[in-house]
């Protein structure tokens, strides 16, 4: 279900006679505070998009939400605000296996509740430091992971990093942020030191700049580990 504008009393009650609601999407600040007014209706609800500047305590009872898988969150919103939630995600018997923060860096105690989320399959975010961008190499069933940097930091030992720990990892989209001349290379050795097994999914490697072709060229002669291409922002929407 999407909605785009609804008061918090009548999507209570839309909630409470769809009881078998899976996925529900609503627009950013649809729904002014009060969406807690829905857990109790929504025991099958396991996606859920939104958007809203809000207090912790507003975000923190999204938590209750027994099935809840994929959690998207966009726009603005205040720092370390998601802290309360995150801890409480974590806590949970039911593992959340998406998670996207598109808006709003990451506070240092929300990345660190983001990493207790053990069984995070994809993850989108906004990051400041190398430290915080290093932290999510502890997200070992990540499979895809996009990140905008909100400052202009080297990062290209913390990707590698996390490119060496998760080796589930099939996409790695880098919408802002510095790397090094010779990442490229250094992420195909760092593939081949690790991914050993046999039939093992190849890493996609999206960068902020467009020199990729030549890598590519010299890529599939070498390996089928590792592809390359400049990042564009309609992939980010996605």
């Amino acid at each position: 279900m999407r909605i785009t504008q609804i008061n918090a009393p009548l999507l209570a009650k839309c909630c409470r006679s769809n009881l078998n609601l899976r996925h529900l999407n609503l627009g950013y600040n649809s729904v002014q505070r009060n969406l807690s007014d829905i857990v109790p209706y929504c025991a099958n609800l396991e996606t859920l998009q939104f958007g809203m500047m809000a207090e912790a305590s507003d975000y923190k009872p999204l938590a209750k939400l027994p099935k809840l898988k994929q959690l998207m969150h966009f726009g603005v919103r205040r720092s370390g605000s998601f802290v309360p939630l995150l801890t409480d995600l974590a806590a949970r018997r039911q593992e959340l296996q998406r998670l996207e923060i598109d808006g709003g860096t990451l506070s240092p105690e929300e990345t660190v509740q983001i990493v207790r989320q053990c069984g995070l399959r994809q993850l989108k975010c906004f990051c400041s430091t190398a430290e915080s961008v290093e932290m999510l190499s502890h997200l070992k069933q990540l499979q895809e992971l996009s990140i905008w940097m909100s400052s202009r930091t080297e990062i290209s030992v913390a990707l590698l990093k996390v490119i060496g720990e998760c080796k589930q990892l099939q996409l790695l989209r880098i919408a802002s942020g510095n790397v090094s001349p010779d990442f490229i290379e250094n992420v195909t050795k760092v593939l081949f030191e690790t991914r050993t097994e046999p039939n093992q999914k190849s890493l996609k490697l999206e960068l902020p700049f467009t020199d990729c072709t030549s890598h590519n060229k010299e890529l599939s002669k070498r390996n089928k580990v590792l592809s390359c291409s400049a990042f564009e922002i309609d992939s980010w929407k996605c």
